[in-house]
């Protein structure tokens, strides 16, 4: 695309956001003649992420999505050097519609500046082509106004000409505006006033749909057989208790649903939800930006009649799969069978939304302990695995983060390094930076069971339901002790591979590859966020998008549609089923000696109270406000009882309490964290973690390259205490005796911890302390004299003996080795020192062999005698 005069004096024109999303609204003049379907989304939220490089991140499902397209897209060229001409692109582009139609777009758009801003023309042919589609050719007209210096559109005012291709048909013209709303901003999704916001469309949309849910009670027992009269009453029975709504409110509604047989998967299925919500406490969070969610829930204990009724329910639905494929149709009859449409005709495939409320029921029950046959989930597993598509592009999942508990969770401060291992350069500090480098397939999945979707068949809802399904399937399998190290890695990885499709085909307002199903959709998507632990997808705050959209959507009744079931996916978005972070303390006792698990170096012993990790603690703080006052006392305690080399690691869930409601757990977690990392400042706190990380795991894996790095940290005056020390650390385990300079400076140093730390590196480093150090009031000039005689050779005989080290490393091994050629005769005895290691025996006899001209076995007893006569004589 291009076309005009080039120049790169001035800008092209340009997108600008900020935190906020702009909500932009379409009216139609008129209404569209009789027969005619024709209906564009009547409003947009746009933002940072949807409109790239001038160009929407838009998917188009029919030629209404045309109108949106074009009204956001920008001319991408630059301005023409001459002020008075207009800047003009050729426009053709493609849209692939699902049922293999497909749209072409041909013309051009100009604009010109007006000042401030710009006037944008566009005339566009619009062809059809496909079996059945319904247009043929058309004329897209639009003239747009966009203000330069806030970088946005102010309004598109549009005509659309079309001849349908029915025989007879008469053309159809429709013309309209797309404008900023009044305000345009449609609120910070990050402020704290969404939070508010957020609760308050949730009490609304409650309040509505308590009234319809009486009136579907009542509906249920006049007509108690109607297809689906259970699921249509469970549904918002169940997004209600997820609202807060106390169970006596409901406890007729749900009375008569634990009377009803089990018939149809959604019904059966939604009941055991509606039983599982019964007994898990709904807990306000209070307001706070940046917030994911507005509400924590927590599981209590499921009493023996309804745990008999969710034990039932849930052995009709494993027995009513299709066995041996693991997936589910909308009927069941006693005898196990899957029932079609009809309740009556055997079914002879499944769908993936029936199986999808299925799964979570089957996976709601088994959290709330009900025991199921292990090949329930393997086929499951089986038949998800199967049915994703086979390849898709690449997509990195960079930007995620992922909650504790989650499979997809890294945090590489539980990784151990073994001496010689590689550090990545990249390496990040903690789970609250986690950038995923790798790339993924981005595959998705369909509505059909057991096939792999054709191209484009992949649709959102469809996607989303494939990874709770995987999810669920893949945990409970690994619960079991039922999943291969093999199948757990490839399971692993198809998760990562459909939430790349879902974050490739993002879209917080449409449902990818969909035109309908909406608020399904969300649900959906919110349900595989919830099964994989995925706090923020890629660099998507997903929550607050779909948050942000539903308040968007809400009507002044409090309701989303006008309709119980809509209202009830969009309340279940909106309280997002997030569990606490439950806080397991188990008993006391000496640390085990060995080697220790990596990701436990966390835990402590606190008198009075048991085993606990510290990580956790945190968390549990951060996640229930409500407990600050009582807890904050034991993660005082916790804290001061971790190693003192092992408490900066802890900063990032340290940095998570800064803005806690509760006032003196957040000053505690200041004053943690400037002692820490010398600021509280968020980046600040990033850049220290990655620096101490980065130093500790040199020190564990001996990687003598960061010794540079650790010398620039002792020397740097304003590193804060803790990085300086771990820096002294860090260069006595790898034995960086060029780093004795440095370390007698700081023995002077007016912090006794940090002086005190570069005296122990010093005593490690050096194995003596100089006659009279230990007594003068200041033993640096004693250090100074000692080095001056004795460091050039320590100096020379650890290059050797680092060297030789090096060589029990294949990645370091060549290296070593033109080193060691290097020193000459000079490495000969550490060379014979190599002789008593059988991982650098082999080289470091063919070094001594290479570098002596003599010829002996590998017996170093053999060697030395040969070193000591030649060194006498």
């Amino acid at each position: 695309m291009g076309g005009g005069e080039v120049c790169a004096a001035s800008p092209a024109l340009a997108w600008k956001f900020g935190p906020e999303k702009l909500r932009y609204e379409l009216t139609l003049a008129g209404a569209p003649p009789a027969g005619v379907v024709f209906r564009p989304a009547p409003f947009r939220l746009v933002g940072a992420g949807d409109v790239e490089g001038g160009r929407p991140r838009l998917e188009v499902h029919g030629p209404e999505d045309l109108l949106w397209f074009y009204a956001l897209a920008l001319p991408r060229g630059e301005w023409p050097a001459r002020k008075r001409r207009p800047l003009i692109e050729a426009v053709d582009d493609r849209f692939s519609l699902r049922g293999g139609a497909e749209l072409r777009v041909q013309g051009n758009q100009s604009a010109r500046r007006r000042g401030r801003r710009a006037d944008l023309r566009s005339s566009l042919v619009v062809r059809g082509s496909g079996a059945g589609f319904w247009l043929s050719k058309g004329v897209l007209t639009l003239r747009r106004r966009f203000d330069l210096k806030a970088g946005r559109l102010l309004r598109a005012d549009f005509s659309f000409e079309w001849t349908p291709t029915a025989p007879g048909s008469a053309a159809v013209r429709l013309e309209g505006r797309i404008a900023l709303a009044r305000g345009g901003a449609a609120g910070k999704p990050g402020a704290r006033d969404f939070h508010v916001r957020v609760q308050e469309a949730i009490d609304r949309g409650a309040r509505w749909l308590e009234r319809r849910a009486d009136e579907q009670l009542a509906a249920a027992k006049a007509q108690p057989s109607g297809p689906h009269t259970v699921g249509r009453l469970a549904l918002p029975c169940f997004a209600l208790l997820r609202s807060g709504v106390s169970p006596a409110r409901l406890e007729k509604h749900v009375a008569w649903l634990r009377n009803q047989p089990f018939r149809a998967t959604y019904d059966v299925s939604l009941v055991v939800l509606v039983l599982e919500a019964l007994h898990v406490e709904r807990q306000a969070l209070p307001p706070r930006p940046r917030t994911r969610s507005v509400a924590r829930f927590r599981r209590g204990q499921v009493p023996a009649d309804d745990r008999e009724l969710m034990e039932r329910a849930a052995r009709w639905l494993a027995a009513t799969r299709k066995r041996g494929e693991g997936w589910w149709s909308y009927f069941g009859d006693p005898e196990g069978k899957s029932l079609g449409h009809d309740g009556k005709t055997v079914a002879a495939r499944g769908d993936r939304s029936n199986s999808q409320f299925a799964v979570l029921a089957l996976h709601a029950a088994a959290a709330c302990g009900v025991q199921l046959p292990p090949e329930v989930w393997e086929e499951v597993l089986e038949e998800v695995l199967g049915s994703q598509q086979a390849k898709g592009p690449e997509r990195s999942l960079e930007g995620s983060l992922f909650g504790r508990g989650s499979p997809l969770r890294d945090d590489p401060r539980d990784v151990s390094f073994e001496p010689g291992q590689t550090i990545p350069r990249d390496r990040r500090a903690s789970p609250a930076a986690t950038g995923e480098r790798r790339r993924e397939q981005a595959r998705g999945w369909g509505y059909s069971m057991r096939a792999r979707p054709a191209k484009g068949g992949a649709t959102g809802s469809m996607t989303a339901a494939g990874v709770s399904s995987l999810a669920a399937a893949r945990e409970a399998l690994l619960a079991a002790g039922r999943l291969s190290p093999e199948r757990a890695e490839e399971s692993l990885a198809r998760l990562r591979d459909g939430l790349a499709w879902l974050l490739e085909r993002y879209d917080a307002g449409r449902n990818p590859g969909s035109a309908a199903h909406y608020y399904y959709y969300a649900y959906s998507f919110e349900k595989a966020m919830d099964t994989t632990g995925v706090e923020r997808l890629g660099p998507r705050e997903w929550w607050r998008d779909f948050a942000a959209e539903l308040l968007a959507r809400q009507d002044a009744k409090g309701s989303w549609e006008q309709n119980p079931v809509e209202t009830s996916f969009a309340l279940l978005v909106l309280n997002r089923a997030t569990l606490p972070v439950e806080l397991e303390i188990g008993p006391g006792g000496r640390r085990a000696t060995g080697r220790r698990d990596p990701a436990r170096w966390d835990r402590v012993t606190v008198p009075g109270t048991g085993e606990l990790s510290v990580r956790q603690l945190l968390e549990a703080l951060r996640d229930d406000p409500a407990s600050a006052a009582e807890r904050l006392g034991l993660a005082r305690k916790a804290l001061a009882a971790l190693p003192e080399a092992e408490r900066p690691r802890v900063l990032p869930e340290l940095a998570q309490l800064l803005e806690h409601p509760h006032r003196k757990t957040a000053r505690w977690a200041r004053e943690s964290v400037r002692r820490l990392a010398g600021s509280d400042d968020p980046r600040s706190v990033e850049r220290f973690c990655l620096a101490y990380e980065r130093l500790r795991a040199a020190g564990e894996a001996l990687d003598h390259g960061a010794i540079e790095e650790a010398r620039g940290v002792l020397r740097a005056p304003l590193a804060v205490t803790p990085l300086r020390r771990m820096a002294a650390r860090t260069l006595a385990r790898l034995r960086a005796v060029e780093a004795v300079p440095d370390l007698i400076e700081l023995l002077a140093d007016e912090d006794e911890d940090l002086a005190r730390g570069a005296a122990d590196a010093l005593t490690a480093l050096t194995g003596t302390e100089p006659e009279g150090a230990s007594s003068a009031r200041d033993p640096r000039p004693a250090w100074r004299a000692w080095w001056e005689r004795e460091g050039p050779a320590l100096v020379a005989r650890e290059r050797v003996r680092r060297a030789v080290g090096d060589l029990a490393f294949p990645g370091r091994r060549e290296d070593a080795a033109q080193r060691l050629r290097a020193l000459g005769k000079a490495a000969l005895r550490g060379l014979v020192d190599g002789l008593r290691s059988d991982a650098t025996r082999a080289a470091a006899h063919r070094l001594l062999e290479e570098i002596s001209g003599e010829h002996f076995a590998a017996d170093p007893d053999e060697w030395l005698e040969w070193l000591e006569a030649r060194e006498g004589r």
